[in-house]
């Protein structure tokens, strides 16, 4: 039985590995993609962030800026759901089939649906989400577009809709 790959493997390793990699075109539409960490490589549905001489540029700079700032509310939510949710700050079921992990995403995802839940009818939590809305994001994608000028229209965008 294959369990996967050891801790010591980096992450963009397993990612070239996994299906969502190998066939994107399952899992993304057009206009739909991963923003990465530098340590990826580009590619139509993954965007990694700047890295070297790049960030040089003060825009290529302000969007690794929000990239990360993004990264850091991420956190920040998964932080909130363990502290709201004991049984999510050690899972301790040892994954030794589909099933095993099947059970462990229902699992997460009912703690997220319960901390929605109480967060709409204004439980304690709910001052955490008084973000406006998200505005739609715009058409980006033609199929004439290779990665780099994908990247290029990306920037724009990214640092205007962080921008106040």
């Amino acid at each position: 039985m294959h369990s996967g790959f050891p801790g010591s493997c980096h992450d963009s390793y397993v990612f070239k590995r996994m299906q969502i990699s190998q066939e994107p075109t399952k899992y993304f539409d057009e206009n739909q993609y991963l923003l990465a960490d530098s340590a990826y490589a580009s590619g139509k549905y993954l965007i990694p962030c700047y890295q070297g001489n790049s960030l040089q540029d003060e825009r290529k700079c302000k969007f690794n800026y929000y990239l990360a700032q993004s990264r850091v509310r991420i956190e920040h939510a998964i932080g909130i759901l363990k502290g709201w949710w004991a049984s999510l700050r050690e899972m301790r079921t040892q994954l030794q089939n589909v099933k095993d992990m099947e059970q462990l995403i229902n699992w997460v995802l009912c703690c997220v649906i319960l901390h929605n839940m109480l967060a709409k009818i204004n439980d304690q939590w709910n001052e955490l989400f008084n973000d406006e809305q998200p505005k739609q994001p715009p058409q980006i994608y033609s199929s004439n577009s290779n990665i780099n000028s994908l990247r290029e229209i990306l920037l724009p965008i990214t640092l205007a809709h962080f921008q106040e």
